[in-house]
């Protein structure tokens, strides 16, 4: 049976889509788990999940006075931000009604903490959601921790994320989709001294279910002292026109897909977090069975925010 086929009704089709929502948001396919350890609630499994290598390549060093954005973090350096994340996906098979396979918006407090070798550590605090079904059960993940290893221009090679014991399925899955954003929005800066009007480009590669060259430009709007406010242009292109679907499910042809956003986020070198920032991203997708004349098309909205 092919994929989009009908025979099975609207269900298989259903069923399928939901598989597709990956492409709006950034999946995983697994890692290493070990015990995590905590003094707060009682943690599950940690899952460490390895992150591609970022390419960064500078445009513009910009004006004089430069300092550097990077470089290692002070020992125990410290900071606590508010976070908030959605993620839309509506999707339509051929003439079906629309569908809405969105995650809830989370709202949660970020506490991370400076250690060695690059390890920023983190923690989860007074999540929130307006949808009334997950409103109910986030509190669960209070104290839920992750932490990730950054190198001198603040570029992710690693993630590790370990959920409080009692989170629901719905809970870690939920909060997964705004650690992928937390992940994959982070911002890159050159190791080279940088002034008002730096240009830099950083590309990424987003395993999303279907693999995503992701391309930031970055532009230094204003410096004060150790910190400094970025505006950012995004864009994602996948790395191939078919994408062959988990489980021998099939393939897939990409007839179409755009996926852009701009932002700005406000880093300080001496601390662990952005301390503000507003990043978005919509895309609309078209992806079609090559073996029939199934269409699937897909829109997507994705929003970071750091800060009240």
């Amino acid at each position: 049976m092919t994929p989009f086929s009908r025979p099975r009704g609207v269900r298989g089709a259903a069923a399928l889509a939901a598989m597709l929502i990956l492409v709006a948001g950034c999946g995983s396919s697994g890692g290493d788990s070990s015990g995590g350890q905590s003094d707060g609630p009682a943690l599950g499994d940690t899952v460490t999940l390895p992150i591609p290598s970022t390419e960064l390549t500078l445009l513009d060093p910009g004006a004089e006075p430069r300092t550097i954005l990077g470089g290692p973090l002070p020992d125990a350096a410290s900071s606590e931000v508010p976070v908030f994340s959605s993620v839309d996906v509506h999707q339509t098979i051929d003439s079906d009604p629309e569908q809405d396979f969105s995650s809830p918006a989370v709202t949660m407090n970020l506490s991370a903490t400076a250690g060695a070798d690059g390890a920023i550590d983190m923690r989860i605090h007074n999540p929130s959601s307006p949808d009334p079904g997950l409103a109910d059960v986030i509190g669960s993940a209070e104290g839920a921790e992750l932490s990730v290893t950054v190198d001198d221009r603040r570029a992710i090679s690693e993630l590790r994320i370990t959920p409080t014991a009692d989170s629901s399925d719905t809970v870690r899955a939920t909060l997964e989709q705004a650690i992928y954003q937390i992940v994959y929005r982070s911002v890159a800066v050159p190791e080279d001294p940088v002034g008002v009007g730096a240009r830099w480009e950083f590309t990424q590669t987003v395993d999303s279910g279907l693999i995503l060259s992701q391309t930031t430009t970055a532009t230094v709007r204003e410096i004060d002292g150790t910190s400094a406010v970025i505006d950012l242009v995004v864009t994602q292109r996948p790395t191939s026109d078919t994408w062959t679907l988990p489980q021998d499910a099939g393939t897939l042809r990409v007839d179409s897909y755009t996926t852009s956003g701009t932002g700005s986020v406000t880093l300080d070198a001496q601390q662990p977090l952005p301390t503000a920032g507003n990043i978005s991203l919509q895309g609309e997708q078209v992806f079609s069975d090559p073996n029939s004349t199934t269409r699937l098309q897909q829109r997507t909205a994705n929003v970071l925010r750091y800060g009240n």
